[in-house]
């Protein structure tokens, strides 16, 4: 996913600053407000995989990091 979305940003002439990783996608959001208190990023583009499993747990991790990265 990472390699595309760097492709996809050449391709529109966007310039990628950092590319960070994180444990899960709960720390998206944590890492999203780290970067755009950054003075050199105009934007971001988070990408995240929940492995869907036996319960509904996949659902509500997603729900709620996608909130928090909207917020």
């Amino acid at each position: 996913m990472i390699k595309l979305a760097e492709e996809h940003a050449k391709f529109l002439g966007a310039e990628v600053v950092e590319v960070v990783t994180v444990p899960g996608c709960f720390e998206i959001p944590f890492a999203c407000k780290n970067l755009l208190a950054r003075k050199d990023i105009d934007a971001l583009v988070a990408l995240g995989a929940v492995i869907e499993g036996a319960t509904d747990h996949d659902e509500i991790v997603m729900q709620h990091a996608a909130r928090k990265v909207m917020t």
